[in-house]
């Protein structure tokens, strides 16, 4: 009995037949105090416009406008339906243009990370960029999912991951959007600053200075070291760009960036950048997503911002997504 008494309580499980074509009528008559004006407006024949007045009377029992000749005059329940109309009809334009704006990939939010921390150096100009072309969204760097971005992904924790990784799971989408060199970073009086490029073996035998907190979470040491059999035998985890650089410039161990992070601080001589193998270590950065109709359109419209920000400044490698 209780269950039945808290349903006849709910406003929305009692209809009372009033629609928004309804209230649109309401609106325009009162705006247009005159049935023929308020038919033009509304697309409707004078004949149909007073037989859906007329019907709404019936809902309402009761007149809803007073007949003044040819002027049409509210009454006070013409007055309540009005009310309603302002309040409900704003809310649904507020609803769809909003729906519109999701739709056009125009507003909503973005929900990215990246697997390296490095990727935070580059991110904030992106995202500055496309807030300026797109004032109505918002972008928010998941910062606490970095090492473990791609199963954030999988696990809707975030929309969009920028990762050297490709995604293993089948049907996810995956552009390349940008490509880069990693060096050694050493002291310019460092016993390997002479030498053209670094063995793993040689990188193994240093003090390693990583973002990463345990070295299987380095790419240096899964993707460099692990496949030549060596493993870091010393390795502090410092997060912050500006304390490796000035940590190896004391001498107290060597870092992993990417050539572009660190060319400023090469500049002053202090520094070295030392290749990665005689070939280099190179690696090509993706955005991942879910399927385009998935991911939504102001995903796509991000990763095609970011993949647009590169080319300009002619870093991106042309790959096809």
């Amino acid at each position: 009995m209780k269950a039945a008494q808290g349903a006849a309580s709910d406003p929305f499980t009692r209809y009372t037949g009033v629609e928004l074509r309804h209230l649109r009528l309401v609106w325009t008559v009162a705006e247009e105090r005159s049935l023929t004006r308020a038919s033009e407006r509304l697309n409707l024949t004078p004949s149909a416009l007073s037989h859906q007045l007329r019907v709404l009377e019936e809902i309402v029992g009761g007149p809803i406008f007073h007949r003044e000749g040819k002027t049409m005059r509210l009454t006070p329940a013409g007055d309540v339906l009005l009310d309603a109309a302002v309040r409900v009809l704003s809310t649904v334009a507020d609803a769809e243009d909003r729906l519109a704006k999701l739709k056009q990939g125009r507003a909503g939010t973005v929900r990215l990370s990246t697997h390296c921390y490095t990727g935070y150096h580059w991110l904030p100009a992106v995202i500055r960029s496309f807030r300026t072309e797109h004032p109505e969204a918002d972008v928010r760097v998941v910062g606490e999912v970095t090492h473990r971005s791609l199963d954030a992904l999988y696990n809707r924790e975030i929309d969009l991951s920028i990762t050297t990784d490709k995604p293993e799971r089948a049907g996810m989408l995956a552009r390349a959007v940008l490509r880069d060199e990693v060096r050694l970073l050493v002291p310019r009086d460092h016993a390997l600053a002479h030498k053209p490029w670094l063995e793993p073996d040689e990188i193994a035998r240093e003090h390693l200075l990583m973002y990463a907190s345990r070295p299987e979470e380095s790419s240096l040491c899964v993707d460099i070291l692990r496949p030549a059999g060596e493993w870091p035998r010393r390795f502090t985890c410092v997060q912050l760009t500006e304390a490796i650089l000035e940590l190896v410039k004391a001498g107290m161990g060597v870092a992993a960036l990417a050539e572009w992070a660190v060319k400023p601080a090469l500049a002053d001589g202090q520094l070295v950048a030392k290749r990665i193998t005689r070939k280099g270590w190179h690696r090509t950065w993706h955005a991942v997503t879910w399927p385009r109709a998935e991911a939504g359109p102001l995903v796509m419209n991000f990763v095609d911002h970011l993949a647009h920000e590169f080319a300009t400044r002619g870093k991106a490698e042309k790959i096809s997504a």
